[in-house]
C-alpha cells in the first residue's frame, strides 16, 4: 500500500510529512511532482521519456501551481548525487511499463536504504489526480489536508503570493480534494492536528495500518533541506503544538479586507465544474462542506483582483499550462 497526500498549500502537509517520517515503518517523499502529471496517467509510454525535460519540452503539472518536470533533487534520494539520481530515474522509467511500475521501483529502492517498508508522496497538486492514482495503485491510501480558508490564504499571502493567486489555489485544490469521496481517503484538519495531536495521529496511524509511535510527536533531531518556508512562524521539524490557528487575525485590517473580498468574489466556472464533476464551486461551499465559518463581505470585487486574474490567465497561456485563456477555471462575480 502507498500513501498519497494532497490539498491546498499551507494546510499542514509538510508538518504531516515530518510526523509520518518519524515512524519506523513509513517514509513520505517530498513534492516529486510525479503524480500531478495527467499525461503520465493517460499515456505513460508516450510521455515517460519527458520526465526530466524542462521548459516547452517538459510535462506540465495539473492544478494552480505551475511546475514543469519531476523533482528528485531532494535529500530524499541523496542530494549529493543529483545527476546520477536523474539518470537512474530516467533509466527506470524507460524500462517501466506503467507509472505504477516506475513509482514502485523508484521509491521502494530508496526505501530499502532507509529501512522503511511503506512509501508515500506529498505534493499539494496530487488532489487533481486522486481518482487516477486510485485506479493505477492497488490499495492506495489518501490524506486530504484542509484548513480554515481564512488562515490558509493568509499564510499563502505571507509566503509571497498575491491575494488572487492564494485564493484561487485554495479554492481549486480544495474543491478537487472534496470531489474525491472514497473510503480510502482521510480528511485531516490542520486545526485538529495541532490542537489534539496524539488523538489525531493515533487515528491516522490506524487508518494507514502502521503502529503509532511516541516519536511521531517529538521533534526531528536531524534537519535536512529547508524546513522553514518564508512566512512560517515555526519549523516543520519542531514538536507538534498549537500554532498558526489564527493566522488571519494577525494580518492588518486592509489585508483581511482584501482576502475576504477575494473569498466572496472568486468562483469556479459552471462549465469547468460540470466538465470535472466538481460538487463545490466557491469557498462558501467549501466552508459549509468542511464545517468552517467565514464572515461576510460587501462591495464589488477589488480592481486588483481583476488585474491579477488577467495577468495570471495570460501567464499560463504563454507558458502552455493546462489552465489557459481557453480553459480558465475561475470567474470573478
Amino acid at each position: 500500500m502507498s500513501i498519497f497526500i494532497g490539498g491546498s498549500g499551507s494546510t499542514g502537509s509538510s508538518l504531516l510529512r515530518q510526523i509520518l517520517n518519524r515512524n519506523s515503518q513509513v517514509y513520505i517523499y517530498n513534492e516529486t511532482q510525479l503524480f500531478c502529471k495527467k499525461k503520465l496517467f493517460d499515456d505513460w509510454n508516450g510521455n515517460k521519456h519527458r520526465l526530466n525535460k524542462r521548459f516547452i519540452f517538459g510535462l506540465r503539472s495539473s492544478g494552480i501551481k505551475m511546475h514543469t518536470g519531476i523533482h528528485l533533487g531532494d535529500y530524499d534520494f541523496g542530494h549529493d548525487d543529483f545527476d546520477n539520481i536523474l539518470v537512474n530515474a530516467q533509466n527506470i522509467a524507460i524500462s517501466s511499463k506503467s507509472i505504477t511500475h516506475f513509482a514502485g521501483s523508484l521509491f521502494e529502492k530508496s526505501n530499502l536504504k532507509k529501512n522503511k517498508k511503506k512509501w508515500g508522496e506529498k505534493t499539494p497538486a496530487n488532489v487533481y489526480h486522486f481518482a487516477s492514482i486510485d485506479k493505477h495503485f492497488d490499495n492506495a491510501q489518501f490524506i486530504f489536508c484542509v484548513r480554515n480558508p481564512l488562515d490558509t490564504i493568509a499564510s499563502l499571502v505571507s509566503r509571497g503570493q498575491n491575494v488572487y493567486y492564494a485564493t484561487m489555489q485554495y479554492l481549486m485544490n480544495t474543491s478537487f480534494g472534496i470531489n474525491f469521496d472514497q473510503s480510502n481517503k482521510q480528511t485531516l484538519k490542520y486545526e485538529d492536528l495541532v490542537e489534539k495531536p496524539e488523538q489525531v495521529v493515533m487515528k491516522l496511524a490506524a487508518f494507514l495500518e502502521i503502529d503509532f509511535e511516541d516519536s511521531m510527536l517529538n521533534s526531528t533531531t536531524q534537519k535536512r533541506g529547508n524546513t522553514r518556508i518564508k512566512g512560517w512562524e515555526y519549523d516543520e521539524t519542531d514538536p507538534v503544538r498549537k500554532n498558526q490557528i489564527s493566522k488571519f487575525a494577525s494580518l492588518s485590517l486592509v489585508k483581511q479586507s482584501n482576502i475576504l473580498n477575494a473569498i466572496h468574489c472568486l468562483k469556479i466556472k459552471n462549465t469547468f465544474a460540470k466538465k470535472h464533476g466538481l460538487k463545490v464551486t466557491s469557498i462558501a461551499d467549501i466552508s459549509q462542506a468542511l464545517d468552517y465559518s467565514i464572515p461576510g463581505s460587501s462591495g464589488r470585487p477589488n480592481k486588483s483582483l481583476l488585474v491579477q486574474k488577467q495577468m495570471d490567465m495570460w501567464h499560463r497561456t504563454i507558458k502552455l499550462y493546462p489552465f489557459h485563456i481557453f480553459n480558465y477555471p475561475i470567474e470573478i462575480c
